[in-house]
């Protein structure tokens, strides 16, 4: 099979997947100064797992990282040039996917849930507040067990009413939510 796709397209005599080389070699395979070499590999995850010790490189890795860094940035200078109209039109489909999702209950306003989490907390607040009364009033017997019995149901009866209220301000969560609560 002496084809193109078995053909290299580097044909080196060395096997560079493993190959070490030092950043003084590495930049001047890649092109770049030494310096930015450690920039790279500041800036770069992928660029810092070639590294495999003081100033030693594993080649192909740090090369491959390059390029997809160099590809990434490529891709992102291609859609600051992206034109006006094209810019408006992908704009307003952004805007009208969100408006479906909402519609559909799949988005749900910040102001909507920051109202509905404070009435929330005041409401887990009142009752957290409202169980010293609970308990004073009532009349506890002197076995330690019962007493601890009665405070753990006013406990749960304050849980309940909590999880009862967890509906409010014509808040309509997904049917998920509400099975959870």
């Amino acid at each position: 099979m002496n084809g193109v796709a078995d053909q290299k397209l580097f044909p080196f005599k060395e096997d560079y997947s493993i190959k070490r080389v030092s950043t003084e070699e590495l930049s001047a395979l890649m092109g770049i100064t030494s310096r930015r070499i450690q920039q790279l590999e500041n800036e770069l995850p992928s660029f810092r797992e070639a590294n495999v010790g003081r100033g030693m490189w594993i080649c192909a890795r740090a090369i491959q990282a390059y390029i997809e860094y160099r590809l990434q940035g490529a891709k992102q200078e291609a859609d600051k040039d992206e034109p006006a109209q094209d810019k408006l039109t992908r704009i307003k489909a952004e805007r009208e996917e969100l408006r479906l999702k909402e519609e559909q209950g799949k988005l749900v306003k910040i102001d909507l849930v920051h109202s509905v989490y404070k009435e929330i907390m005041l409401n887990v607040k009142t009752q957290i507040l409202m169980l010293p009364r609970r308990l004073a009033i009532m009349k506890l017997s002197s076995s330690l067990r019962e007493k601890e019995t009665m405070i753990s149901e006013e406990i749960e009866k304050a849980l309940q009413e909590i999880s009862d209220n967890g509906h409010l301000n014509g808040w309509e969560g997904s049917q998920e939510s509400e099975d959870a609560l």
